[in-house]
């Protein structure tokens, strides 16, 4: 084995070889990223804190001047509709979404 694939054989294996538990040995146990089984458990989405659609809805009627919004991605069409309104009403609004 070639010098250059040995030190990257050894970094996976020491990046995979610590059973999962934090680098300290304290701590909660993160799950193993280096297993190869199946998820025994589904993967849940993030949807937000009870009542953030109202709040932000809220916030961007409440803009008078400017309005500056940065998503990774925007999905909910009411409040795209509310920033519309927002930018008729003469708020200058800025949007920066993540290009994928």
């Amino acid at each position: 084995m070639s010098r250059p694939i040995a030190i990257v054989a050894l970094a996976i294996l020491a990046a995979c070889g610590g059973g999962g538990g934090a680098p300290d040995g304290g701590g909660v146990d993160a799950p193993d990223v280096c297993d190869p089984s199946p998820r025994t458990v589904a993967p849940q989405a993030f949807i937000g804190p009870t009542g953030l659609q109202a709040r932000l809805t809220t916030l961007i009627d409440s803009a008078h001047q400017t309005l500056d919004v940065q998503m990774y991605l925007f999905t909910v069409k009411a409040l795209a509709d509310r920033i519309v309104a927002a930018q008729t009403r003469g708020v200058a609004v800025r949007v920066i979404l993540d290009p994928d």
